[in-house]
């Protein structure tokens, strides 16, 4: 576990880890996108494989937002200055009291 800022109360920890179903999902598509390709004309065709590289890059770059990391439910006291929190982690959403936050990745 990490060293929070004095003032917060961990309640939760969880490993977030990317999905392997997204790639088999993208291994199907592609599949049935070049056989598709194969058997239609060639403006059809030569539609595909501008539309592939495209899919392709979109959902390279959507599994790649989600990489390994780890989530925390916390609690933030009063005391707590919110620039020093906001420099230091990255709120991931807000239940009333309780919020889900990571830590900022570091350039």
């Amino acid at each position: 576990m990490i060293e929070m800022i004095e003032g917060i109360n961990v309640l939760n920890q969880y490993n977030v880890n990317c999905d392997a179903s997204g790639w088999i999902i993208f291994g199907i598509i592609l599949f049935f996108s070049i056989f598709s390709a194969s058997v239609i004309s060639e403006y059809w065709q030569g539609l595909f494989y501008l539309l592939i590289p495209i899919l392709m890059f979109c959902y390279a770059g959507k599994i790649s937002i989600q990489l390994d990391h780890v989530e925390y439910q916390v609690t933030i006291n009063e005391n707590v200055k919110m620039s020093e929190f906001t420099s230091k982690y990255v709120v991931i959403k807000q239940e009333g009291q309780i919020f889900t936050i990571k830590e900022k990745e570091q350039d």
